[in-house]
């Protein structure tokens, strides 16, 4: 995610988590709800950061 989507990216996170969504991000978009006032479910790896990483997580029905 390019930094210009950022700030779009944490107003839509908020709208979810608004609706009961949990949210998880990688690392860089992970900060940015961070500041925003809200937290997140938790980080998750980029598949080229290691394992456990998103299609993991996918895999193990812990994401829909």
């Amino acid at each position: 995610m390019r930094d210009r989507d950022k700030p779009a990216a944490a107003i839509l996170a908020q709208m979810l988590i608004a609706r009961g969504f949990e949210i998880a991000a990688t690392g860089g978009t992970a900060l940015v709800p961070g500041r925003g006032g809200f937290d997140l479910a938790g980080r998750v790896n980029k598949v080229r950061e290691g394992r456990p990483h998103v299609v993991d997580m996918i895999k193990n029905d812990e994401v829909a």
